[in-house]
């Protein structure tokens, strides 16, 4: 699967998944994986 988002306009921000998945049932799975406690892991959660 492509691990990039589709921007809507080219001003948004584009993320790349370190894992993105797909169950047999179609349910789409988004894995991020962070090495170190960094800084606003709360937003990045959610904007995810």
């Amino acid at each position: 699967m492509n691990p990039y988002t589709d921007k809507d306009s080219p001003r948004d921000k584009q993320s790349i998944f370190d894992i993105q998945a797909k169950t047999t049932e179609g349910q789409l799975i988004n894995v991020e994986m962070q090495l170190f406690n960094k800084y606003d892991n709360e937003k990045r959660t959610l904007y995810y």
